[in-house]
C-alpha cells in the first residue's frame, strides 16, 4: 500500500437492505458462536462487530432463547443418567463406610436406590422411543421428496411400527 492511502472500506448500502441482511448474517454467526464455544459475549460481539448491548438483546430476546438452547446442549440423556450413577455410587460408599455387619441401605436408602434405578429405566425408553419415532419421521420425509404416494402408504405402516415400538418399551 503506498504512502497517504487507505486501506478500502466495505461498501454499505445506503438503502437499509444490504444493512438489514448483514446484521441477520452476523446475529447467526453470533448465535453460533453463543452455543458452540465457551467465549464471552464481550468476545462474541467483538468477533461479530455488534455492540455487547446488542450482542445481550439477542441472547436475552424471545425470554432467554439462546441461553435455553445453550443449556439444552448440556442436558444430555448421557449426563443425566451419569449423574444418576452417580448418585448411586455415593450411597454405596456410604454403605460400604459403616462397620461390619452393618453395610446394609437403611428404608429411605434402598427407596431412592429404587427410584433412581427406576428413573434411569424410564429415561432409557423414553429415548429409546423417540430416536425410533424421529428416524421413522425423517425416512417418511425423504421418501415423500421422491414419491408421495408411496410416502403416505408407507406412513400408516411407520405409525404402526412406532407405537409397535412403544408397547415394547413400555411391557405391553
Amino acid at each position: 500500500m503506498k504512502k497517504g492511502t487507505q486501506a478500502a472500506e466495505p461498501v454499505v448500502e445506503r438503502n437499509g437492505k444490504g444493512q438489514k441482511k448483514a446484521m441477520i448474517e452476523r446475529k447467526k454467526q453470533a448465535e453460533h458462536l453463543f452455543l458452540t464455544t465457551d467465549l464471552s459475549q464481550g468476545k462474541i460481539a467483538e468477533i461479530v462487530g455488534v455492540t455487547e448491548k446488542t450482542l445481550s438483546g439477542w441472547v436475552n430476546a424471545d425470554a432467554g432463547a439462546w441461553k435455553t438452547s445453550k443449556a439444552a446442549r448440556t442436558i444430555t440423556k448421557d449426563r443425566i443418567v451419569a449423574q444418576w450413577y452417580r448418585q448411586l455410587y455415593e450411597l454405596n460408599l456410604l454403605i460400604e463406610s459403616r462397620g461390619e455387619g452393618k453395610q446394609f441401605a437403611t428404608a429411605s436408602e434402598a427407596d431412592t436406590m429404587s427410584k433412581i434405578a427406576t428413573q434411569i429405566d424410564k429415561l432409557e425408553k423414553a429415548y429409546q422411543f423417540g430416536t425410533y419415532y424421529q428416524i421413522a419421521d425423517e425416512l417418511v420425509e425423504f421418501i415423500n421428496r421422491r414419491d408421495a404416494n408411496l410416502a403416505a402408504q408407507l406412513a400408516l405402516h411407520v405409525l404402526d411400527f412406532v407405537k409397535s415400538k412403544s408397547s415394547v418399551l413400555n411391557g405391553k
